[in-house]
């Protein structure tokens, strides 16, 4: 499949808007921009305004990245974590333990090298 602007332009980027405080050289504003793109922004005198102004400004910049072949960067998103109970002999429990802190991490981590390897695990 070959992402277009639409499919970047949906994906879903963390969007931070911020209050620009009013001094004497300007009234309150907003400006917003994406977390993975903070140099890209949108600027207004309301939140919806710069809103409004930084998906423009993105998509601009969606295009010129796609005519020029330029990488574009897509959100990183959390994978959903679910607790599970396994059985495990208590030794290996206890060397995970003596080498790292966060023993769900480590068999999360374990997991995944075997599973994208493609190693085989099945004992006849």
């Amino acid at each position: 499949m070959k992402k277009g602007q639409k499919y970047y332009t949906s994906l879903p980027y963390k969007m931070i808007v911020q209050k620009i405080e009013k001094s004497k050289y300007n009234e309150e504003e907003f400006v917003a921009f994406y977390k993975e793109y903070p140099k890209i922004t949108g600027i207004g005198k309301s939140e919806v305004k710069a809103i409004t102004e930084l998906k423009k400004a993105f998509k601009e910049f969606i295009e010129q990245c796609l005519k020029n072949n330029v990488e574009i960067k897509e959100p990183i998103l959390k994978e959903k974590k679910v607790k599970v109970m396994i059985l495990m002999r208590q030794n290996t429990l206890k060397r995970i333990g003596e080498k790292v802190s966060n023993r769900s991490k480590f068999l999360d981590l374990a997991a995944n090298y075997i599973l994208d390897r493609g190693i085989n695990l099945e004992t006849d």
